[in-house]
């Protein structure tokens, strides 16, 4: 088994042809037959000359690539340059296809997927990976993914990215470069097929990285890629809160330094972020890509640094490797998202430092900054393929870095090219081509001292907002869990008093308050003149023994019920319930006599003859004070015109109303219309002479 490849880079001129020939022949003196040259070039080149030059020296191999925004290899970031990896082996076959999309990129995937399918048998346990690189003039990428799930056996792992243009003619608008084509609406895909699964390894990995700064949210109205409310408040406001009310410009701003992330769930809690692009204040919506439905996501606002990010491409190139299982790493290629140059700035270059040095120096890195990358989920093919894991198949991304590895168990021994010092050399000879002035020199190094200097005080200024922001979410955290237990309290006491005032005198609960209000600790004693009510039910004492604690309760309920609701209607309160009795005390004594009238008549139809109700009523001077201990109090009504109440009931005959003739004198006349009057004498207790009283007998 043999696999060689050749990487070449050529830049320093504004001739795409130049450039391509250039590249194409410095990856072919390493590796001089190619059964395929990867190619990514500038956008910034003509497209035409660029696959010109390039195809002159290939001849009929098969050419696949794309124009770039910066391009990748392992001298770091390149610009305005043509990178061409070549590869010959016999234990890869490489197929390619591109297809034409317009707006239909999940046609144009299903298509090219029918055509692999037409001219290939998909055996068990194959071993298939697959390059996308498309046009996402369309923005929705995602779409070739559901093409390809739609049509393929089974999960394929999908690394690769958007063809990106030139920022200043539309950004979205890249070239595709595929053999002698240039196209710049197509979709086209290269499936790398191991002859011998056991011969060869595939690695991936995608990472990003970030600071939470604000607390997790569910997406709960949205449609399709745009989120109106998040938790069922404005997503707008989530913005607001932890961003300010001009957050668009802080996000305009800070150069894509804050996003959200996507928690998609599995056993490894898989995250992407998800790029905020339109803000539609008419409907007060937010716009995300990569397209996806984000329907029921848990998304969180978040701060991408810088170091953050770099250390996210070690983690991917680490992760990647560590899928390879000890095989040997043959070619790395990396796609990098452009929001990340933006973000990282003049230190881009640091990035694919990171996974040069994971990979060595003697491992080809090629690859791209692209309008969206596209990755694997899992880094373990046997993951990737199985339809029985969650997060199965491949993603569209945003603000990450994209790694697929081949890799090979024993390749014919080869020369392995120190690749740094290959490209340094190139580099070199292209920058030989025109001499650079002394002064020029000079100036290049005073400038140079100066982005050093300028990128100190960025990476110190950066430090500082990551701290404000962290510590602003940590504080954010603090008072989200406090009130949580705040509003869990809150709550409790709303039911507790519930209850409590359920059984406390409305009178009491109303006093109660109004001492709260004045800073008092607690009821003060006052003096009433009100009238009071006294109920008894007749026979309920002998009922009670002879049925169940159920029974006696609901047979006391069926009572008591109506006639607390008359007596709160006629605007009394309940003082207390004495077992079978209740003691009301009402503001006078019309409404006293009114609620007493109304509950005999009411009592009488429900409870058929079983019980009958004495009522005794009084009008009177009161104490309304407070009695017993410090641990237990009661506020209450003392009196002799609450014994005169009290004695009249128990002296009431069954189904009649006793009222002293205090009481009897303030009740207007027609209030007696249906009742029989009679006039009684009585001995009550405290009274040495006999009281005057009047038996009312509601008539049916």
């Amino acid at each position: 088994m043999y696999i060689k490849k050749g990487l070449g880079i050529a830049s320093g001129h504004t001739d795409g042809y130049r450039e391509g020939k250039l590249a194409a022949q410095r990856a072919a003196s390493q590796c001089p037959r190619a059964d395929i040259a990867l190619l990514f070039a500038s956008s910034n080149f003509s497209a035409e000359r660029v696959i010109e030059g390039v195809r002159e020296v290939t001849g009929d191999t098969l050419v696949f690539g794309s124009s770039s925004y910066f391009e990748i290899t392992n001298g770091g970031l390149k610009k305005n340059s043509v990178i061409v990896l070549m590869i010959y082996t016999d234990a890869i076959e490489f197929k390619a296809y591109s297809e034409l999309c317009g707006q239909a990129p999940e046609e144009a995937a299903k298509n090219i997927v029918q055509r692999f399918l037409s001219e290939n048998i998909i055996h068990e346990n194959e071993l298939i990976s697959c390059l996308l690189l498309g046009t996402e003039s369309h923005l929705k990428g995602k779409k070739y993914l559901h093409g390809i799930n739609d049509s393929f056996p089974f999960p394929l792992p999908i690394s690769g990215g958007g063809s990106a243009g030139r920022p200043d003619a539309g950004f979205f608008n890249g070239r595709q470069y595929f053999n002698d084509a240039v196209t710049s609406d197509n979709l086209n895909m290269l499936f790398i097929k191991a002859l011998d699964p056991t011969q060869i390894k595939f690695g991936y990995a995608f990472e990003s990285s970030w600071t939470p700064i604000a607390r997790p949210v569910t997406c709960t109205r949205t449609n399709g890629n745009v989120v109106f409310e998040v938790d069922n408040i404005s997503i707008i406001e989530y913005f607001k809160t932890y961003l300010g009310e001009n957050f668009i410009e802080t996000l305009n701003s800070t150069m894509y330094k804050y996003s959200l992330i996507a928690n998609l769930g599995g056993e490894e809690e898989k995250f992407v972020v998800k790029t905020p692009g339109i803000f539609n204040n008419a409907d007060g919506s937010v716009s995300f890509f990569p397209y996806d439905d984000m329907a029921g996501l848990k998304i969180q606002l978040v701060q991408l640094g810088r170091d953050e990010l770099l250390e996210s491409a070690r983690r991917a190139a680490l992760k990647a490797k560590q899928a390879l299982d000890g095989y040997n790493p043959e070619a790395v290629l990396v796609f990098s998202c452009h929001l990340r140059k933006s973000i990282l700035h003049s230190r881009t270059g640091e990035e694919i430092a990171q996974v040069r040095e994971v990979f060595g120096e003697n491992v080809p890195i090629a690859g791209f900054y692209c309008a969206g990358e596209y990755a694997p989920l899992h880094n373990d093919y046997r993951k990737i393929t199985d339809t029985n894991e969650k997060l199965c198949g491949s993603q569209q991304l945003s603000t990450s870095i994209s790694i697929m590895v081949i890799a090979s168990k024993g390749a014919e021994a080869e020369t392995r090219l120190n690749y740094i010092d290959l490209l340094s050399e190139y580099e070199r000879m292209d920058n030989s081509r025109d001499e650079t002035p002394e002064g020029l020199k000079t100036k290049i190094s005073e400038l140079t001292f100066m982005l050093n200097d300028a990128e100190q005080i960025i990476s110190e200024t950066e430090k500082a907002f990551k701290y404000i922001n962290n510590e602003h979410f940590l504080l954010t955290l603090k008072l989200q869990e406090k009130n949580v237990a705040l509003m869990a309290a809150n709550e409790r006491n709303e039911k507790l008093q519930d209850i409590i005032k359920r059984y406390t005198p409305h009178n009491v609960w109303k006093k109660a308050g109004a001492s709260v209000d004045r800073g008092l600790y607690s009821i003060l004693d006052e003096e009433l003149f009100c009238a009071l009510l006294f109920i008894d039910i007749k026979g309920f004492t002998t009922y009670s023994e002879k049925h169940s604690p159920g029974e006696v309760i609901n047979a006391i309920n069926k009572i008591f019920d109506p006639a607390t609701t008359i007596i709160y209607e006629n605007g009394g309160d309940i003082d207390k319930f004495i077992g079978d009795a209740i003691f009301a005390v009402f503001p006078n004594s019309e409404s006293a006599f009114k609620s007493a009238l109304l509950i005999q008549r009411t009592v009488k139809k429900i409870i058929d003859n079983q019980f009958e109700l004495r009522i005794g009523i009084n009008t009177g001077r009161v104490v309304s004070g407070n009695v017993g201990g410090i641990e237990r109090r009661d506020n209450t009504l003392i009196g002799g015109a609450v014994n005169i109440a009290q004695r009249l009931e128990s002296n009431c005959e069954p189904g009649a109303i006793l009222l002293s003739s205090h009481s009897f004198s303030q009740i207007s006349k027609e209030l007696l219309t249906g009742t029989q009057i009679s006039t009684r004498h009585i001995n009550v207790k405290g009274k040495e002479e006999k009281i005057e009283v009047f038996e009312i007998l509601p008539e049916d």
